[in-house]
């Protein structure tokens, strides 16, 4: 009678082990590097500058306060696959302000120039990879 009393106590036990093998059937979907441009002052000069993988580029005469630039990442979507992610890395999310930069000749303003002030991180977006799952028979 011990014995037979002891087999809910082994599918309970069992049941954690099923769950890890489930397959979520999820995959990893591209999402392009972007740029955010916020407000802009009027400056002689735009900007057109390469800042992690994008180029970053404004109106002929207006010089952004600062950009949001994002690079490549990836987000999980659903598959119909026996697939799954698993995280591969981050890449740096940047927030790059400008400034614009009068030029003179003695006292007469001559032009500006939109020039880089400085670059910070800001945070952090995923880098996933899809992996096949892993099927029951190929744990034993």
């Amino acid at each position: 009678m011990h014995a037979l009393s002891a087999i809910p106590l082994f599918a309970a036990a069992a049941l954690p082990l099923l769950a890890q093998t489930a397959c979520p059937h999820t995959k990893t979907k591209d999402i392009p590097a972007s740029y955010v441009m916020g407000p802009t002052v009027d400056c002689d000069a735009g900007i057109n500058l390469a800042i992690g993988g994008v180029t970053v580029t404004s109106a002929q005469r207006a010089c952004p306060l600062f950009a949001v630039v994002t690079p490549t990442h990836q987000e999980i979507v659903k598959s119909d696959l026996a697939t799954r992610t698993e995280q591969n890395g981050n890449a740096q999310e940047l927030l790059v302000t400008f400034h614009c930069n009068p030029h003179y000749l003695l006292f007469v303003r001559l032009s500006d120039t939109c020039d880089l002030d400085r670059t910070q991180v800001i945070g952090a977006v995923p880098l996933l990879r899809t992996i096949e799952c892993e099927s029951a028979t190929t744990r034993i």
